[in-house]
């Protein structure tokens, strides 16, 4: 999906790289999160860990891009209701959106754990719903709370 935007003269061979990096977590994250009881809570915390990594690389490396002229949009759906989904062509809003999914994944964690290590992991989890609230700030519209 992001490979085949990628102009590789303005990006180089490593911006190309990382973007086809970024976007193979994107379809292991993706797929982490749709098979929550297969695969376990600790490969989501894993997986959109490193995702969320590097979708901020990719912003810092894809700076003053057009997303929209580059036809790349961050489509996310509804946990709740597959129908409903919402898409944004901002990689603030993507991180924002997969630093949620984090806490989540670390909050259902929490509930598994001994007493000492849950509400630590409870406390984690807290802070990156901090930590997206300030992504979701510099999307477009100010993206929180979506």
């Amino acid at each position: 999906m992001l490979g085949s935007h990628v102009d590789v003269e303005r990006w180089g061979p490593a911006g190309k790289e990382l973007l086809l990096k970024t976007d193979g977590m994107r379809e292991r994250m993706r797929d982490a999160s749709q098979n929550y009881s297969d695969k376990g809570a600790e490969e989501c915390r894993e997986v959109m860990g490193r995702y969320q990594a590097l979708v901020y690389q990719c912003a810092i490396v894809c700076e003053g891009v057009s997303l929209r002229d580059a036809r790349l949009e961050f489509k996310w759906a509804d946990a709740f209701d597959s129908n409903e989904s919402a898409s944004e062509v901002d990689w603030q809003y993507e991180r924002a959106c997969v630093i949620f999914n984090l806490a989540a994944s670390i909050s259902f964690l929490a509930t598994h754990q001994v007493r000492r290590r849950g509400v630590a992991a409870t406390q984690h989890a807290g802070r990156l719903r901090d930590r997206q609230r300030r992504a979701a700030e510099l999307a477009p519209g100010g993206a929180a709370g979506r």
